[in-house]
């Protein structure tokens, strides 16, 4: 659609035949085609980032790693990691980071199971990481967060 309507406007020129209407009729429709792909292709991405998040979701437990998730979802690391920010306001990793801190929140707090463990559980590959990550991400040890939560 688009290609035709610039084609009618282009020869409408060369001829020196200008009829305004049939101009702004055009422009019109052009615009009602970009609107269209743009908005299809926000769908896309859209359900790309939602397709990722459940993979994450589902796999928090192993390593996770940019270049997997995005051939997971046929995108290229690159463009896979600005379309996740732009969606979701994290980078892949800071969202794998923050699920699996949330998951051992909950451990935390409805679980007597050993720090150690809930690390292996969250997917933290070494439970010095988890402790020291989550006190970035929370201020508190996860020792200090089960207490108050008791």
């Amino acid at each position: 659609m688009i290609p035709e309507c610039m084609s009618q406007i282009v020869r409408m020129a060369e001829k020196a035949n200008i009829n305004e209407h049939l101009i702004s009729v055009n422009i019109h429709k052009i615009m009602y085609e970009l609107n269209e792909v743009t908005h299809e292709t926000t769908d896309i991405q859209e359900r790309v980032i939602k397709h990722a998040i459940s993979y994450i979701e589902n796999h928090f437990t192993k390593e996770i790693n940019l270049k997997e998730l995005a051939q997971y979802v046929h995108l290229t690391p690159f463009h896979f990691s600005r379309v996740f920010k732009k969606y979701t306001g994290f980078s892949p990793y800071e969202y794998i980071i923050n699920f699996r801190i949330n998951y051992a929140k909950k451990l935390l707090q409805n679980t007597n199971t050993s720090i150690k463990e809930i690390s292996i559980e969250s997917g933290f590959n070494r439970d010095t990481h988890f402790m020291t990550t989550f006190k970035k991400y929370t201020n508190l040890t996860p020792k200090q967060f089960r207490e108050i939560q008791f």
